[in-house]
């Protein structure tokens, strides 16, 4: 008997399971009014607390996904600069963005903040440091991988997305491929997502497939250092319930009780960041509780699919979600 056409390939965890693992991308850094996704109010240039000396650096700050900014100027002490998911005016300012503008790919988006930081350094004479969060924290790691970046003094990582790119399905038009059933399920869960409230989390976003395409990148590298550049992370607790266990090497990281994107709200985490941004040391300091969590959250979480084992893929790349060293130099 002749075989039949070989089946579509389908994830190798319940596609349900599996769903939330790339959703928490899209979904994680809406705004929740009265339980539905809404527009949220413009997501302000954080004010630090500053009790010593002031940055060494000219500072940059990069909001999150669907963030928007209606470019008037931050004045404040320190006089921190708002990245534009936009880019650039004609006078070199940062110019208004909308939620959408934050649904680029991280490549559009790592090369706005490549000028941007040239502009800033050119204009006031001093490095850069970079503040980001959420989905700038992806943005910064682009920009690293991509672009040289004498100018860069410092990054400051705010709820990182610790390791994404755990799981993979194909475009739209694919008919086969890894996690083909997954990527319909989570555009059918998303499409009532837009039904019921209006928001505009797309599976297929440019800066969806980034992730998926360049997966080996954000799965090995969000937490590692980069040579010259001095970083920390400031990582939420519940960070811990999406992350399997593992060993996250890499910069200092400041492991805290608080919600995806809520630590510049606490004056302490405010200081701890202003004096960082002026030189001073800041000592890691991970939590206990944070395993803990890891561990009591793996049973219900995708297993990642192994990075050799899709063709889009570097398949020759180490791979930290089984234990590789995701730190060491990518293959060229």
């Amino acid at each position: 008997m002749r075989a039949g056409p070989a089946l579509p390939r389908l994830p190798a965890a319940p596609v349900a399971v599996a769903v939330s693992a790339v959703a928490l991308l899209v979904l994680a850094h809406l705004s929740l009014v009265g339980g539905a996704p809404a527009r949220p109010a413009e997501e302000r240039t954080p004010a630090l607390v500053v009790d010593g000396p002031d940055p060494r650096a000219a500072v940059l700050f990069i909001a999150g996904y669907d963030s928007w900014y209606s470019g008037k100027p931050v004045h404040d002490r320190i006089g921190i600069t708002r990245y534009s998911y936009a880019g650039l005016g004609q006078d070199g300012r940062p110019l208004p963005y909308h939620p959408i503008d934050t649904h680029a790919s991280l490549d559009a988006s790592a090369a706005n903040l490549r000028a941007q930081i040239d502009v800033l350094h050119r204009r006031t004479g001093k490095p850069v440091a970079v503040m980001a969060r959420s989905e700038g924290t992806l943005v910064v790691r682009t920009f690293l991988a991509r672009y040289r970046h004498p100018h860069l003094e410092s990054v400051v990582l705010l709820s990182p997305l610790v390791r994404p790119g755990r799981v993979y399905f194909p475009p739209q038009d694919a008919r086969a491929g890894w996690g083909l059933a997954l990527g319909w399920e989570l555009r059918g869960m998303l499409s009532l997502v837009r039904w019921t409230s209006g928001a505009k989390a797309d599976a297929d976003s440019p800066l969806v497939r980034s992730v998926l395409n360049d997966a080996p990148l954000y799965r090995n590298r969000m937490l590692c250092p980069e040579p010259g550049v001095r970083m920390i992370a400031f990582v939420p607790l519940v960070t811990a319930a999406v992350v399997s266990p593992a060993d996250y090497p890499a910069v200092p990281s400041v492991q805290l009780p608080g919600l995806h994107a809520s630590m510049l709200g606490r004056m302490d985490i405010q200081r701890a960041v202003a004096d960082f941004l002026a030189g001073r040391r800041v000592d890691g300091n991970p939590s206990t509780y944070y395993p803990a969590i890891q561990m009591a959250a793996a049973a219900w979480q995708a297993p990642a699919l192994p990075l050799k084992l899709n063709a889009v893929w570097e398949r020759d790349t180490p791979d930290a979600a089984f234990g590789d060293d995701g730190c060491l130099p990518r293959p060229r």
